[in-house]
């Protein structure tokens, strides 16, 4: 498994956040910053963050632990970018100590 760049893994979860939000208009990746609230600008509810989370874990190859998923992390980007990059950066570098391993 290869390591995306900062800036692949930003893109690829907005991408992941807008293809499964309920939003009518026409909102652009680059609109999203860190304070932008998913819920309030995308039309999120309960069940529709319930689905973005398992998109997230299965696009991205991580697991959320679920006491961690409070409203506030989960209703504003740049807490689910941090959350996502940091559990996607702990699953890559264990993936990486495993293939090294028993290498001479």
């Amino acid at each position: 498994m290869h390591k995306m760049a900062k800036d692949d893994f930003d893109i690829k979860l907005k991408k992941i956040v807008l293809n499964n939000s309920n939003c009518s208009q026409n909102i652009s990746p680059d609109e999203m910053f860190d304070d932008f609230n998913i819920v309030e600008n995308l039309g999120f509810d309960s069940l529709g963050l319930i689905r973005l989370i398992v998109e997230i874990e299965n696009n991205l190859n991580i697991s959320f632990d679920e006491s961690e998923l409070t409203y506030e992390m989960i209703s504003i980007y740049g807490n689910i970018r941090k959350y996502a990059s940091k559990l996607y950066n702990e699953v890559n570098q264990s993936n990486q100590e495993n293939d090294t391993f028993g290498e001479v």
